[in-house]
C-alpha cells in the first residue's frame, strides 16, 4: 500500500462504488470508513508483523474489503444506522475479526521450511524402524549377557563418551590392554550366542 490517502480513497471505494443504498446512510458509513483506515492499517500492520507476514500487504486489503462490505451489508439488511452505536467501533471490530480469520487461514497454509528444515525433518523420520527396533532387541540381548566389567566400559564409551585412555588409566591397565580385554570378551560372547542360536 502506497500512502494513506490513496488507501482511504480505494478502501471507500469499496462501499461507493456500490450503486444500492446512496444517501445520508451511505456517507456515513463512507465517513466512518476514513476515520477507521488509520487505526485499521496501524493494526493490520502490527499483525501482519507479529505473524510473520509483513510483506502480505494483500491480507490488509482483502480483511478491509471484506469488513466494508459485511458492515453495508448489516445496515441495508437492517436499515438502521442508528441500532449501531459507535459506526467506527462497528467497523473497526468487523474488520479485526475479518484479519484474524484470515491470518489464522494462512497460518495453517504457510508453513515453507528452509532445505536445512527439510534434511532436519527427513533425518527425523525413521523410514528403517523395523531394522533398527530389531537391532535395539539384539542390543539388549547381548548387554544383557555381558559381565560386569564390559558393562562399565561400554556405559562410559557410549554413554559418558569416556576415551580408553581414561577407562584404562581407572582400571589400572594400558589403553591398549582395555581395547583388547573389552574385544576379546566381545568376540567370546559373540561366539556363545553364536552357538545358542
Amino acid at each position: 500500500m502506497a500512502g494513506n490517502e490513496i488507501d482511504s480513497e480505494a478502501a471507500v471505494w469499496i462501499i461507493a462504488g456500490k450503486k444500492e443504498g446512496r444517501g445520508k446512510v451511505q456517507k456515513d458509513l463512507i465517513a466512518a470508513a476514513m476515520r477507521v483506515w488509520p487505526r485499521a492499517e496501524a493494526y493490520a500492520r502490527r499483525e501482519l508483523y507479529e505473524s510473520g507476514l509483513a510483506e502480505e500487504k494483500s491480507l490488509i486489503s482483502n480483511a478491509w474489503e471484506d469488513a466494508l462490505q459485511s458492515v453495508q451489508r448489516t445496515v441495508r439488511r437492517k436499515f438502521r444506522l442508528r441500532r449501531i452505536r459507535n459506526l467506527d467501533s462497528y467497523i473497526f471490530g468487523t474488520f479485526a475479526h475479518r484479519l484474524r480469520s484470515i491470518l489464522r487461514k494462512e497460518k495453517t497454509i504457510e508453513f515453507v521450511p528452509t532445505n536445512q528444515e527439510l534434511a532436519e525433518l527427513r533425518g527425523a523420520q525413521d523410514w528403517d524402524w523395523a531394522t533398527n527396533l530389531e537391532n535395539t532387541l539384539e542390543l539388549k540381548r547381548v548387554v544383557t549377557q555381558m559381565d560386569d566389567w564390559m558393562k562399565e566400559v561400554l556405559f562410559r564409551r557410549s554413554q559418558a563418551g569416556h576415551k580408553w585412555e581414561l577407562i584404562a588409566r581407572d582400571f589400572g591397565i594400558t589403553e591398549h590392554q582395555a581395547k583388547m580385554r573389552f574385544l576379546d570378551r566381545f568376540k567370546k560372547l559373540q561366539e556363545k550366542i553364536i552357538e545358542r542360536e
